[in-house]
């Protein structure tokens, strides 16, 4: 048996080596040699995970239980495997069993909390995290998840006040920082939450330095004429994810303009569009398993010139891997609307209208404004994709206004101008689809709020997320006139709404996340669907709902104008970040 152990250890040194292909048939022959080790089983599933062969990594993951039944760390272990499998609903049961079987082990009640976050059970996921709170109050690791789940339920405001109390008993947590900062972005754009936003940031910032000390500078590489600046990205969103589908059209053209780009991957998950980002760009690594140290060292050894941040704050983000300078220059992009505040963040890549003049003082990086818009909409698989629907609205139909975007968005203020929108459109119905709406629960609440701001329910279509991507997109044959919501602004929906046929109304705020419709409808040619303010945009709205032939002509070739728009110019797009990329490599 010792011979056996010394295997496994073999196996597991080979696999924090990152050679699981040499571990995993020393493993298969043990197994041959000794059919009922339940810890030469569960070694193999974890190579096999790490070779992304989920599938059999989950067989042999339940193997090692049916050898040991009940025990708790085969148990969590087997729920991983079948969470990486796609098989969200076996394993969150297992995630549970495991957590009964060994109530003391946080590991596992923090595992079960992430896996009914993810699969949208935010009702489960609070109140597990409230009890788990129980058993271990104020723990630091609790907290931002009970915050994150109450995130993931549109209830921002909760959210921030979980964040604040932690904060008052433990005010220098970055992490608790970061999960104020995030959330702060959803609240109503007053001048307190602003300053609280700014603040949140800052400290944040200064949290970080403190815990992991000040950033080295390091030397910038002499690029010789003609070769590649080496660009990286590193963010847990390189699948079917906003960031990721604005990072394809980059991807796709960055060795034509001199970027060689290595994508850091911050999360075991793939999906078709992990595999797409993998083809085309110069490297790919998988680095969810890296300490921060580690990933430092191993960008490093990359000789990445830029490293770029695609996720600010939000889940699954590696800023402390910034704090300790990876690479000589650093900057943030896309993946969050608002600055990080890290000390050693050189830039943040905005455009003219997201960011005009006067947004420098609300950011700690340098602002690099890319000239019209900062990002590049490609539709995923356009040959896929159904063709928009008619542009002319029949007399018989009731007008139909919508909105895809998350549930977190839609905040009180935003039902309270829909609802104004409504009562001078009497004919016309509301439909809202999103991820949220897979639960019941949280359908009634939605309904009850649109009820409470006086909207009629039979007026109200409230849409779970559709399985496949074509489908989610004929969704929108359903909507004749979408309405953005404020101040955190659609930017997928709206691009996609455009692509799909239907124009979108948008109202024009002061801070980033309520400028990106400003900067997408620019790019698009339909500047004349911004409203300056809330009740021009009521008024936008009614007029448009009510005037069918002019909302049928701005229906009328919308896909094609939107395509032939800066909005989709690859290529014009990658050249203009290229350029911003060389100048501020050079300082």
């Amino acid at each position: 048996m010792s011979n056996a152990w010394s295997k496994i250890e073999r196996a597991r040194a080979l696999l924090e080596q990152g050679k699981p292909d040499q571990a995993e048939p020393l493993l298969r022959r043990l197994i041959q040699q000794l059919p009922r080790s339940a810890d030469a089983h569960s070694a193999l599933s974890i190579v096999l995970a790490a070779l992304r062969k989920h599938d059999q990594a989950a067989y042999f993951a339940r193997a090692a239980l049916a050898l040991v039944p009940d025990n708790p760390g085969l148990t969590l272990n087997l729920a991983a495997m079948l969470w990486a499998a796609g098989k969200q609903d076996e394993s969150i049961e297992h995630f549970a069993r495991a957590a009964e079987l060994d109530p003391a082990r946080l590991e596992t009640r923090l595992a079960l909390l992430d896996a009914l976050r993810e699969s949208r059970r935010f009702a489960r996921a609070e109140a597990g995290a409230l009890e788990a709170l129980q058993r271990w109050p104020d723990h630091p690791e609790l907290v931002p998840r009970l915050a994150a789940a109450q995130i993931a339920d549109s209830r921002p405001e909760a959210a921030a006040d979980t964040a604040r109390r932690a904060l008052v008993r433990d005010p220098a947590n970055h992490n608790l920082l970061s999960v104020l900062a995030h959330v702060l972005n959803y609240l109503p754009d007053t001048d307190p939450h602003r300053r609280e936003s700014l603040d949140a940031h800052r400290r944040y910032g200064a949290a970080l330095r403190a815990a992991l000390g000040p950033g080295p500078t390091l030397p910038r590489r002499a690029v010789p004429p003609g070769q590649p600046l080496r660009v990286g990205l590193l963010s847990p969103d390189f699948r079917a994810h906003p960031v990721a589908i604005f990072s394809l059209p980059l991807l796709t053209h960055a060795r034509a303009e001199g970027l060689d780009i290595t994508c850091y991957m911050n999360l075991e998950r793939s999906d078709p569009v992990t595999e797409r980002t993998r083809a085309l760009a110069s490297r790919f690594r998988q680095v969810e398993s890296l300490s921060t140290e580690a990933l430092r060292d191993r960008i490093r050894a990359d000789g990445i010139d830029i490293l770029i941040d695609l996720s600010g704050h939000t889940q699954g983000h590696r800023l402390a891997v910034f704090q300790t300078r990876a690479a000589p220059v650093q900057a943030t992009y896309l993946g969050y609307p608002n600055t990080t505040g890290v000390e050693t963040m050189d830039f943040r890549i905005v455009d003219p209208h997201t960011d005009p003049p006067g947004a420098d003082r609300d950011c700690t990086e340098r602002l690099v404004r890319l000239d019209p818009c900062f990002i590049c909409y490609a539709p995923l698989d356009p040959d896929a994709a159904p063709p928009p629907a008619p542009a002319a609205i029949p007399a018989h139909e009731p007008v139909r206004l919508g909105s895809f975007n998350t549930l977190l968005k839609i905040t009180d203020d935003v039902i309270a101008a829909w609802a104004a929108i409504l009562a001078r459109v009497p004919d016309a119905t509301l439909v809202i689809k999103n991820h949220a709406l897979t639960e019941d629960d949280c359908r009634a609440r939605v309904r009850d709020r649109f009820v409470a701001a006086g909207v009629d329910p039979v007026r109200l279509e409230l849409a779970p997320p559709a399985r496949l991507y074509a489908d989610h997109l004929r969704a929108y044959h359903r909507v004749h006139l979408a309405l953005d919501t404020f101040p955190y602004n659609g930017t997928t929906t709206t691009c996609e709404a455009l692509w799909m046929g239907v124009p979108v109304v948008g109202l024009v705020g002061r801070i980033h996340a309520a400028r990106v419709g400003v900067s997408l409808l620019h790019a698009a040619g339909l500047s004349q669907l911004l409203a300056p303010d809330r009740d021009a945009y009521i008024a936008l709205a009614a007029a448009l709902a009510t005037d069918r032939p002019r909302l049928s002509a701005l229906r009328e070739g919308l896909r094609e104008r939107t395509l032939a728009s800066p909005l989709c110019d690859a290529r014009a797009f990658t050249r203009r970040f290229a350029r911003a990329c060389r100048d501020m490599h050079a300082g």
